[in-house]
């Protein structure tokens, strides 16, 4: 019986290897000399699709007064920093924490900062969001009046359990584990 499934084995693997060696390498295609195009995703908008990471010093924006500049030289990042460290105040001398990354699930690699010259984030000559269309600022004026009166001022204007007196899973926020 045993000798029956040993052959059954050799001859799968030897008609696999046959079937394997039986097939063929498609050829490369030729290196093209034109020059790189955006991907584009099947609505026709550039496909942005990838890994991205906020763990940099580069601002979103270009500073306005950097016009078209789109990199600092080393002495002019560690100014900018510097700059930008006296604007955070007494947040600036906070003590730094240090975690055990893999307790939460990341690896290593993920709380690695990665430091650039790049004065902003946004590529392009002004490295600025473009500003709002015409259609985008009525947007914006007609959500700003339909809030008008509801302002949250004050506690009086928030609900509970904003306010943490009801909590979201029902009862008063003592209930709720951890909370003293």
């Amino acid at each position: 019986m045993k000798q029956t499934r040993y052959v059954a084995i050799a001859a799968a693997l030897l008609m696999s290897a046959g079937a394997v060696s039986a097939q063929t390498l498609k050829p490369a295609p030729a290196a093209k000399n034109s020059a790189w195009v955006q991907g584009k995703t099947p609505d026709g908008q550039p496909d942005l699709q990838g890994t991205w990471t906020n763990a940099t010093n580069v601002p979103l924006q270009r500073p306005k007064e950097l016009g078209a500049k789109e990199f600092f030289t080393p002495q002019e990042q560690a100014d900018f920093q510097a700059k930008a460290k006296g604007y955070a105040g007494d947040r600036a001398n906070l003590p730094e924490a240090h975690y055990d990354l893999s307790q939460f699930g990341l690896d290593r690699s993920q709380g690695k900062f990665a430091p650039n010259l790049r004065t902003s984030t946004i590529a392009g000559p002004e490295g600025r969001l473009p500003a709002f269309t015409p259609e985008g600022q009525k947007r914006i004026a007609a959500r700003a009046a339909a809030l008008k009166g509801r302002e949250a001022d004050g506690p009086e204007n928030r609900n509970l359990g904003e306010r943490c007196i009801v909590s979201a899973a029902g009862g008063t926020a003592d209930d709720a584990v951890g909370i003293q």
